[in-house]
């Protein structure tokens, strides 16, 4: 087989792994080339950016060299620099770029790319919406809302604060319950019309692609929020271009909808951390950033007081998400903002009415472009209990009556050896309990050797049943240690049988 089929379900899985076998052979002549093959293609696209124009047309001739000695031919070069194109073999245009007057748009990856400005727009996707229900009042089905909202494609959630709203709106349809070919409620057509008319808006806005120009390090800031809707995070690149000037551009955003299953705003703004924590942890991944530090903002004191708290001391929910948030973070990376300057709110309420490129979402709040003093303090508060506190409960089991240590009385061999030996072990007691050290001969329970003596009642007991003949046994075994006392042997029989009723 000398040829590569592609429409089978393994096409693109085959096409991988020969490109990325064909770039291993040629790792010690061309390193840069081959890293860009493997992490930077999807299926048979090749994207990638480059710090200087020389960086870029030396690795997309090793590129092309090395697919071509496998027989696959690159085709269709697009870059925003002329100098990179004149380099390259082949720069027929490719299909997928849309020539009109002097701007270029090309769709890569689901977005559309302005080649001449270098900025990236959105491709709507909304062709297979009946033009009568976009452009009238006539309500449309469940089918086409669904197929409407799922159809605008935005990979890097530059678009969250609008989408999700979509989104939302098609929850609460199918909580109604409709069927698909049903018409939806008026509640649900007002705001259906409110966001196609937000989504047409859409196309106008250009984001510049670059982040960083002329930059090599600098800070990612995360926001977090959310609300009884949804919850979002946006990231951004700081880079400082004086010590009271700084930079920040949008590398990415996400957001969710809000489970069907109500769940508390302290929950959902714990989600919204642990999402935010994941897409900064994804983009460090998959971009090569130098970053310097990372600051994760959220306006939840609770999420705060949870993120400083041991994981263990809380609930399952709370404390499984705040395991996987130290994998990712930790606790001095997170600072508190409040709630009108965390621009992750845009993306948990309806959508702004002036939404472009100058939107805050875009180019993040303006106290990351002043310097660090100018930023935000937690105010200090104190704490409410949240009921996701594990509690504990602890039981004690006390004996209010003094229990006696009832040794073996088989063991001595005489009275005075059993006496002292108790002696002996009351002392260590009392020495275990941090007492005064007392003698143990002296001691309160053994100082009278008498037969009102309770501990050895009980011992009496312990050591002889109700029994008459036994009595009679000890009586005439002289040799027996409580021979000598048989009379005090008969009275403790009768006391203790009688307190056996308390028990």
């Amino acid at each position: 087989m000398t040829s590569l089929i592609f429409g089978a379900a393994s096409s693109p899985c085959t096409a991988i792994y020969i490109k990325n076998r064909n770039a291993s052979e040629f790792e010690l002549e061309y390193p840069e080339a081959c890293k860009a093959i493997r992490l930077d293609h999807y299926v048979d696209d090749f994207l990638k950016s480059f710090n200087s124009i020389e960086e870029a047309r030396r690795v997309s001739k090793q590129v092309y060299e090395i697919h071509r000695k496998a027989a696959f031919e690159l085709r269709g070069w697009a870059s925003n620099e002329i100098e990179v194109l004149n380099e390259m073999p082949d720069t027929r245009n490719d299909d997928n770029v849309q020539l009109g007057g002097d701007t270029r748009i090309e769709k890569t990856l689901g977005l559309q790319w302005d080649i001449n400005n270098d900025a990236l727009g959105f491709n709507l996707g909304l062709r297979n919406t009946p033009t009568e229900v976009l452009e009238t009042s006539l309500p449309p089905t469940k089918r086409q809302v669904t197929s409407a909202v799922m159809s605008v494609f935005d990979p890097l959630g530059l678009a969250s604060p609008v989408l999700i709203t979509g989104k939302c709106m098609l929850q609460d349809i199918w909580r109604s319950g409709i069927d698909w070919d049903e018409t939806i409620e008026a509640d649900a057509h007002k705001k259906w019309l409110k966001w196609v008319n937000d989504i047409k808006k859409l196309a106008s806005i250009r984001i510049p692609r670059c982040i960083s120009p002329g930059h090599t390090e600098g800070e990612l800031h995360v926001f977090v929020d959310a609300s009884e809707k949804s919850y979002a995070a946006a990231v951004y690149w700081r880079i400082k271009l004086s010590e009271h000037e700084s930079a920040v551009s949008l590398i990415a955003g996400k957001a969710r909808v809000a489970p069907l299953k109500v769940i508390s705003i302290p929950r959902l703004e714990l989600q919204a951390a642990l999402l935010g924590a994941r897409l900064a942890s994804s983009i460090l991944t998959e971009i090569e950033l130098n970053v310097t530090r990372k600051i994760f903002w959220t306006d939840s004191r609770t999420v705060l007081s949870w993120i400083r708290s041991d994981p263990r001391s809380f609930k399952p929910f709370v404390a499984h998400r705040l395991a996987e948030l130290e994998e990712h973070t930790t606790v001095k990376c997170w600072r508190w903002v409040p709630t009108k300057l965390n621009v992750a709110d845009d993306a948990t309420r309806d959508p702004p009415t002036h939404f472009d490129e100058t939107h805050r979402w875009f180019h993040g709040p303006d106290f990351l472009r002043k310097s660090e003093d100018e930023w935000p303090q937690e105010t200090i508060e104190s704490e409410q209990p949240t009921g996701e506190e594990r509690s504990c409960t602890t039981l004690t089991l006390v004996n209010k009556e003094d229990s006696q240590v009832v040794p073996n009385v088989s063991r001595f061999s005489s009275w005075t050896r059993l006496l002292r030996s108790t002696a002996r072990v009351l002392q260590a007691i009392d020495l275990f309990r941090v007492k005064r050290k007392v003698n143990a001969l002296k001691h309160k329970r053994t100082a009278t050797k008498t037969s009102s003596d309770p501990t050895w009642k009980h011992i009496s007991k312990k050591a002889h049943t109700p029994a008459q003949k036994d009595n009679r046994r000890l009586e005439e075994n002289d040799r027996h240690p409580l021979s000598l006392n048989c009379d005090y042997i008969r009275r403790a029989e009768t006391l203790l049988c009688s307190r056996r009723k308390m028990f």
